[in-house]
């Protein structure tokens, strides 16, 4: 599962990738291929061996999930936009405005998807 971090201009902060590696047969070892950085465990406290972009895991039978970081583009691109009493805001000035405020996102294929807030 990808999980992107967007800044407030819509632009991307970070990428996060979480992993599970199924370990049917019960192994005492998994291994992968995987080019993400920036890996640690978020199921238990095994260890792993990364040589070049091959990752074995100390599994003792069991699954495995991972998060890691990656560099590489999405799929998909978003835009940002701020709205308050159907006004679009730019993004330093909806940080200033003291009522509540929506946000919607638009990716490439300009499918739009609205969060609404009441107004304080």
């Amino acid at each position: 599962t990808v999980y992107p971090n967007l800044n407030s201009d819509g632009s991307i902060k970070n990428i996060y990738v979480n992993e599970h590696l199924i370990n049917s047969d019960k192994k005492d070892s998994i291994s992968d291929l995987t080019d993400l950085e920036n890996i640690k465990n978020i199921n238990s406290n095994r260890q792993f061996l990364l040589d070049n972009n091959r990752i074995t895991w100390e599994s003792k039978g069991e699954d495995i999930f991972f998060q890691g970081t990656t560099k590489k583009e999405l799929p998909i691109g978003e835009e940002v936009t701020y709205k308050l009493a159907s006004k679009v805001y730019e993004q330093a000035n909806a940080a200033n405005q003291a009522a509540g405020e929506a946000n919607t996102t638009e990716d490439k294929k300009d499918d739009v998807k609205e969060a609404d807030f009441e107004e304080k």
